[in-house]
């Protein structure tokens, strides 16, 4: 199930899907679609650079996917993560700010 919010109204819908191809690596899903043998709900810091060049496109440009927050990472306190947890999220945040400005 695909769920989306339009961007105006705030009305959510879902569209029941039935995939003649499946993966759950982002990168073979991306590629398909580059290949221009799918659609696919991905999201838009992962795809900035291939619509920038054009090689995917918006095809529900009124719509937008729902919030889906990094939790597994961001469960605990600061404090009480590793370091090295730490510092991995910091550099993320600052790979997506990028990518999305």
């Amino acid at each position: 199930m695909w769920k989306f919010a339009h961007k105006l109204s705030g009305e959510n819908i879902g569209v029941r899907i039935s995939p003649m191809l499946s993966s759950n690596v982002g990168m073979v899903i991306k590629n398909w679609a580059v290949d221009a043998m799918g659609i696919i709900q991905r999201s838009q810091w992962d795809i900035t650079e291939e619509l920038k060049m054009g090689r995917l496109v918006n095809i529900l440009p009124e719509y937008q996917l729902p919030s889906a927050d990094i939790v597994a990472l961001v469960s605990t306190n600061r404090e009480k993560r590793p370091q090295k947890i730490n510092e991995l999220i910091d550099f993320l945040k600052q790979q997506i700010q990028e990518k999305i400005s």
